[in-house]
């Protein structure tokens, strides 16, 4: 199971934490960037604009999961710092399952891209260092995932 919490810390640093059970992963990343997103609602920020921002975040996964074709990889952003991007790596395998991992790219950082409107990112298997286990998925379990992440 996937899940996205805003645990709603007053700086926007370490304040939204991320759980993904069969990855053994537990992440907390800043909100910093879905709080200043200029591309939803420029002139509000706090805890309300961060929110609608996940929720534009997560739909955008759903819909490039949803779009996966066989051998396709998709990267499913969530961490957006000054120095890195942190996501997800899905790749469409033949059988209807997926690999998923994840990692991070110095490639492209936080302040490149919009966490509301992201882009379909191109990255080399250079540019993604995997920083949890490797995992083979249903892919319709993890569109279910996706659409229940946000608490």
């Amino acid at each position: 199971m996937i899940r996205i919490t805003n645990v709603q810390a007053d700086d926007s640093h370490r304040d939204i934490l991320i759980v993904f059970d069969e990855l053994r992963l537990v992440e907390t990343v800043d909100s910093y960037y879905l709080a200043i997103d200029h591309a939803f609602m420029p002139g509000m920020s706090g805890d309300l604009k961060v929110t609608l921002v996940l929720e534009k975040l997560i739909a955008r996964w759903h819909e490039f999961v949803l779009e996966l074709g066989t051998g396709d990889v998709v990267y499913l952003p969530v961490d957006f710092s000054d120095q890195y991007l942190g996501c997800f790596r899905v790749e469409r395998l033949t059988s209807g399952y997926v690999l998923v991992s994840y990692g991070f790219t110095t490639a492209i950082t936080g302040h490149h891209i919009s966490p509301s409107d992201i882009p379909r990112l191109k990255l080399s298997d250079e540019d993604y260092k995997v920083a949890s286990a490797i995992i083979e998925f249903d892919k319709d379990v993890l569109v279910d995932y996706i659409q229940q992440a946000l608490l």
